[in-house]
């Protein structure tokens, strides 16, 4: 066989070995309304509802989640908003129907800023919690003020929400 076959004959190997990314799939929206004013004090308002419905495929790696964060109202001055993701929902907790505020918990998986008169951002979550929680279909999101106010009764919505994976 000459140089130039084997060569040949090594592409398609060395192509099965790299990533193959997958079509991203739908994800429920989450939804939150500030129970009170927030301001960046460490308030962390987590989502009741798990985020993935059913467990992600072991095989699949580096799951990141693209979507678009909207406030109903502009914001007043710039907001930074930690978005976090934990496996169980934290303990002494205050329930607010559908969702809890909590004085700790969670791990930041992406952050989301408006601008002053800003209604809406793109949001983009990573991280190896995010991959770990989805082949176990748990996770919970919140959210935790780093910059900025909220006024009570804001509702933070995330839509749009996609889950992109490589194999």
């Amino acid at each position: 066989m000459t140089k130039a076959a084997l060569a040949f004959l090594t592409v398609p190997a060395l192509a099965a070995c790299s990533l193959v990314t997958l079509p991203p799939q739908p994800l429920p929206d989450v939804t939150l309304t500030t129970p009170l004013p927030l301001v960046a004090s460490g308030l962390r308002l987590f989502q009741e509802a798990p985020l993935f419905p059913a467990p992600v495929d072991g095989r699949l790696k580096n799951i990141s989640v693209t979507g678009q964060a909207t406030l109903s109202v502009p914001a007043s001055s710039r907001v930074v908003v930690d978005v976090l993701l934990t496996r169980d929902l934290p303990v002494n907790c205050l329930s607010y129907g559908g969702y809890r505020g909590c004085l700790a918990g969670g791990e930041t998986v992406g952050t989301v800023t408006f601008e002053a008169g800003q209604t809406g951002a793109s949001v983009l979550l990573r991280g190896a919690s995010l991959t770990e929680l989805a082949h176990a279909a748990q996770g919970h999101l919140g959210l935790m003020l780093k910059e900025g106010s909220l006024p009570a009764n804001t509702t933070v919505q995330l839509t749009g929400l996609r889950a992109a994976a490589t194999l």
